[in-house]
């Protein structure tokens, strides 16, 4: 996926009328989420929840947002019909309560809306919009944002690599009462409510809010570099920390 490019990503969101886009998968996109595929890593996957949550980052970083949104949702190749009758009868199911999303869950979920960007998608609600509301836990409805060493890590890397992006808040300053910047986001059900980042912490929302800078062409080229190198940083981190989750042993890395 070309983070570089101020592109949204518009969604067709076809499991929502019953058919599930791994139905299509190509065989190579396909083969991310058959752990036999994995070779000896396979065979001592001991967490499969994180191994999908992996599948649905390198789907996403191939370009298929689609996939990778009913991936992280918890649709896998042995379950589709299940996960196409739970998007056609939404709140009708026990779907959501046997697939809790974790916090890692909530920020690929975002990252994919984030994508999307100002294309409408879920709720009629941007990509943006709902970029921020799961940020921030979506149903969960956290006051501040949940502790992931992702998020620890893009601090890290901002601070090192972004100066740019730090000058544009990325990271969370002290807000007018010192205790960190306030956002405004969707609640669901047409509501809103605020959310506050402490300081010292990375603004997922405020990071969000700079994404979409980027895609409206209200940045320079320096900034705009900057912030897909974020974006990809964000994914390896991830990634690595879900692979590790499920077994695989892979190697921590430094910002």
């Amino acid at each position: 996926l070309a983070f570089g490019e101020a592109t949204s990503f518009p969604m067709k969101y076809g499991i929502s009328s019953g058919e599930s886009s791994l139905r299509s998968l190509s065989d190579d996109d396909m083969d991310l989420l058959r752990p036999s595929k994995y070779g000896a890593f396979g065979e001592h996957i001991s967490d499969s929840a994180s191994f999908h949550r992996a599948a649905s980052i390198m789907l996403l970083l191939r370009g298929n947002l689609e996939a990778s949104h009913e991936v992280v949702l918890g649709v896998t190749p042995v379950d589709i019909a299940q996960g196409e009758y739970a998007a056609m009868h939404p709140g009708q199911t026990s779907w959501a309560d046997n697939h809790p999303l974790s916090t890692a869950a909530d920020i690929i979920h975002a990252a994919i809306h984030r994508l999307e960007g100002a294309a409408y998608g879920e709720g009629n609600h941007t990509g943006y919009d709902n970029a921020k509301y799961w940020a921030m836990g979506g149903p969960k409805k956290l006051e501040n944002p949940a502790p992931h060493p992702a998020r620890e890590k893009l601090a890290c890397r901002a601070m090192e690599y972004a100066p740019c992006c730090i000058a544009k808040g990325v990271i969370a300053g002290d807000g007018e009462d010192g205790l960190g910047p306030i956002h405004c986001i969707i609640a669901g059900g047409g509501e809103i409510r605020h959310v506050r980042v402490p300081p010292g912490e990375w603004d997922d929302i405020r990071f969000i809010d700079i994404c979409r800078l980027r895609s409206e062409g209200e940045l320079t080229p320096e900034e705009s570099t900057e912030v897909a190198d974020l974006q990809r940083a964000e994914m390896i981190f991830l990634l690595k920390n879900e692979l590790q989750m499920a077994g695989f042993g892979v190697g921590s890395d430094p910002c």
